[in-house]
């Protein structure tokens, strides 16, 4: 064999040995990203599709929004707009940019009933009895589906710490209660918050088959997304988690 030919030879071998090596890394960077988003599962089943577009049309503002994914999008509330929906208390924290703290507030009252739910619930959590009195309150009731979500929440800042708590649960016009989401009481720092918090965004039929879902936001430090859990069955079950956005 003559030495051009062998060196057109080896160089073709290279240039394909480097470009397999640049789809695999393609390859292994696509399965790590899509490790690292556990929130965003493949959407490909008709029921998903259909979930998720209905999502994006009622609870999605700009789009995409943030830093990705290219098929997120803003999350807003709606409630307003549900007609079936009443909103009877509301815990809501913002950023105070004057004092530099989270600023917690509570909008609405709950029923004797409900607080005594929730703090047996927040008790095996890890919030001891004398701290019931700083739970905050989110209660949507729907009128049509016979039942309410209700977030009981409970966040403290200890200089550059702060504790907080959560648990979502339904609770049925007739008592019966299910807890679909809970947060361990843990401290940590007040900037960078550990685990996943969810507020209640609306009681809504996001399917179509005419039984109204729960729809959440989650939230995990910089990265937000929706949720959609079923009732049906007698159990909590989530059938969509995905959208959003991160910072």
């Amino acid at each position: 064999m003559r030495n051009g030919d062998c060196r057109r030879r080896c160089d073709i071998a290279q240039r394909t040995a480097a470009v397999l090596a640049a789809v695999l890394a393609i390859s292994v960077t696509f399965t790590a990203a899509a490790e690292r988003d556990p929130h965003r599962p493949t959407c490909t089943t008709r029921r998903c599709v259909q979930i998720k577009s209905y999502l994006k049309a009622h609870y999605c503002g700009e789009s995409p929004y943030g830093n990705g994914p290219d098929d997120g999008c803003q999350i807003v509330d709606p409630r307003g707009e549900q007609p079936n929906l009443q909103a009877i208390a509301k815990w809501s924290c913002d950023f105070d940019t004057k004092t530099n703290e989270r600023v917690c507030r509570q909008q609405g009252q709950v029923s004797a009933s409900i607080r005594t739910i929730v703090e047996r619930q927040m008790g095996p959590l890890g919030l001891a009895p004398a701290h019931n009195s700083g739970l905050g309150f989110t209660v949507l009731k729907s009128t049509s589906a016979g039942w309410s979500v209700v977030e009981g929440n409970y966040y403290r800042l200890e200089g550059e710490n702060a504790t907080f708590c959560q648990v979502v649960l339904t609770v049925s016009d007739s008592g019966h209660v299910q807890v679909p989401r809970k947060h361990r009481c843990r401290k940590s720092n007040a900037d960078v918050g550990e685990g996943t918090s969810w507020s209640a965004l609306g009681i809504d039929d996001v399917d179509g088959d005419g039984a109204p879902d729960i729809v959440l936001e989650g939230d995990e430090y910089e990265n937000h997304w929706l949720e959609v859990v079923s009732l049906r069955g007698g159990s909590a079950q989530t059938i969509f988690s995905g959208l959003g956005y991160y910072l």
